[in-house]
């Protein structure tokens, strides 16, 4: 396993409790299954939203160059 690879898991690992522990309020079986969901997916996620993201930056500089 290579460190990127390392800081990867650790990162899923340390996500997967974060999320398990603040979904408190919710049935067991729902709270592990959001805090597995994320720490499987939470890269993808993060690259997807920033791509969202830059999307509305640039639909907006769009918007104000044509006013």
């Amino acid at each position: 396993m290579s460190w990127l690879q390392g800081i990867h898991l650790a990162l899923s690992a340390i996500l997967l409790v974060i999320v398990f522990v603040e979904g408190n309020d919710d049935p067991f079986w729902l709270r592990l299954g959001t805090a597995v969901f994320v720490a499987l997916f939470w890269l993808p996620l993060i690259i997807i939203a920033a791509i969202w993201l830059l999307g509305d930056w640039i639909d907006g500089k769009l918007r104000g160059a044509r006013k």
